[in-house]
């Protein structure tokens, strides 16, 4: 088929095709040019029209799939291409070598692209919201199972403050440790019932707290925990910094969960580094080991729901520890190298 004809033969049709095309001929000069390759590429039409292809696609890709499959003069089927400019674009291309009926001369060339975006971002939408009913539907089973031992727990502290009264000249570190536990097991259970009761994560209730104060009683807490697995832990929290807005509770649960995996992630033993400064309008918590680190290609997906290298592991406790901090209007942040450890730091605003 002559290559006017199918020029004449495409001309009422191909707008109302829905996909990107552009026929070109022998000496690949582009003969049509619909208006969703406009769109696509920000290029006009009548300015592509009778100009060789590789004078108006700018994208080194897409260009070189181009002439590739044009020099070659081959049937190209289905192949996706990623577009970043003008805008983030995932793109199926179809290109159809043309020859004449008569002679088998070639002709040009007939390339269809489709637009897959908004499809493909359709689809991990609803693979999003499925994955996340599952973390939801998991989560609360998981609540309940932890409720019930919590109870049971509290009530055993109950029975062990009894029975430890009639103890003269106890050391008041007993004391100390028993309220410890309780607290943190109130406190849990709060987190617990909240989480319940919405089906997610609650709002944090902020209050104007120093967080010095609440940095110093989380490394108490753990401070048997890390003793036990040969991590010294080392602070350096820069005094007078000023009070931020927190809720207390949650910001202790990010606390938690970085020193246990700091911890997790010094089998043989290590150090363990919480130091806290002010820069500019925030306030920074730095929590760093000298632990096994992160390997590269897991460093961008550990804040992901269910992610998790850990045989024991829940995929929870980052994404969890994240969302708090973003609720804080803040943000974490990540420094690993495998062999040499981690650094997580948190950016919280100053309280105005």
């Amino acid at each position: 088929m002559d290559i006017r004809a199918i020029k004449a033969a495409l001309s009422d049709k191909s707008e109302s095709l829905g996909d990107g095309l552009i026929l070109v001929d022998e000496d690949n000069r582009v003969r049509v040019f619909n208006s969703n390759v406009e769109q696509l590429f920000s290029i006009r039409g009548k300015e592509a029209r009778n100009r060789k292809i590789d004078e108006i696609i700018p994208q080194a890709n897409l260009l070189a799939l181009f002439s590739k499959a044009l020099k070659e003069r081959v049937v190209l089927s289905n192949v996706e291409v990623i577009l970043t400019e003008p805008q983030e674009r995932i793109l199926n291309i179809n290109i159809i070598p043309i020859f004449s009926e008569e002679d088998r001369q070639y002709r040009g060339a007939l390339l269809l692209i489709t637009d897959l975006t908004q499809k493909i971002m359709l689809i991990e939408k609803i693979v999003h919201q499925s994955r996340l009913f599952t973390v939801s539907s998991l989560a609360n089973w998981v609540a309940h199972e932890i409720r019930n031992p919590l109870t049971s727990m509290n009530v055993h502290f109950e029975l062990l403050k009894s029975e430890i009264e009639e103890i003269k000249n106890r050391s008041p570190e007993i004391d100390y440790l028993i309220a410890t536990l309780q607290e943190e097991i109130l406190r849990l259970d709060r987190n617990l019932s909240s989480f319940l009761n919405s089906g997610r994560l609650p709002p944090p209730e902020k209050v104007s707290l120093q967080i010095n104060q609440v940095i110093k009683s989380v490394v108490d807490f753990q401070y048997p925990v890390a003793r036990l697995n040969n991590v010294i832990i080392q602070t350096e929290l820069e005094e007078g910094l000023p009070l931020i807005e927190l809720d207390e509770d949650q910001f202790r649960l990010v606390l938690l969960n970085l020193i246990r995996n700091a911890i997790q992630a010094m089998p043989e033993g290590g150090n363990l580094k919480i130091l806290t400064r002010r820069v500019e309008k925030y306030i920074e918590v730095e929590v760093s080991d000298t632990g096994c680190g992160i390997p590269k290609e897991d460093l961008e997906k550990i804040f992901d729901f269910l992610y998790t290298t850990k045989e024991q592991g829940s995929g929870l406790g980052l994404p969890i520890a994240q969302k708090i901090v973003r609720s804080h209007n803040g943000k974490i942040e990540v420094v690993s190298e495998k062999g040499k450890g981690t650094t997580f730091t948190i950016k919280l605003p100053i309280s105005s």
